[in-house]
């Protein structure tokens, strides 16, 4: 990704996806999935290393990674909405900069 290259949300949730899948489902070649088992806190470790390599890449293609989405709440969907209800129930942590 190039630095003010415009992101997309298809491609931010792909690169997330593809990092948390060869970091933990892939051998080091990348093409032979790996038979390991992991414990809640390796894929917890992993999570988190993929969070800040996604968080890294948005701000340094120059987005403000603190700046809120704008949302169509008219278009959310019954699904969406609850999912979005059902996070602010939580106390998420901050993200690391």
């Amino acid at each position: 990704m190039k630095k003010n290259e415009e992101l997309n949300l298809q491609w931010l949730l792909a690169f997330t996806m593809s990092d948390i899948d060869i970091s933990l489902l892939k051998e080091e070649d990348h093409d032979t999935d790996t038979d390991k088992l992991y414990t809640k806190e390796e894929i917890r470790q992993q999570l988190g290393k993929s969070l800040c390599k996604i968080l890294n890449v948005i701000s340094d293609c120059g987005y403000d990674i603190k700046t809120p989405l704008k949302a169509n709440w008219f278009n959310m969907s019954p699904a969406a909405m609850e999912f979005h209800l059902e996070t602010r129930k939580t106390n998420l942590q901050e993200t690391p900069e």
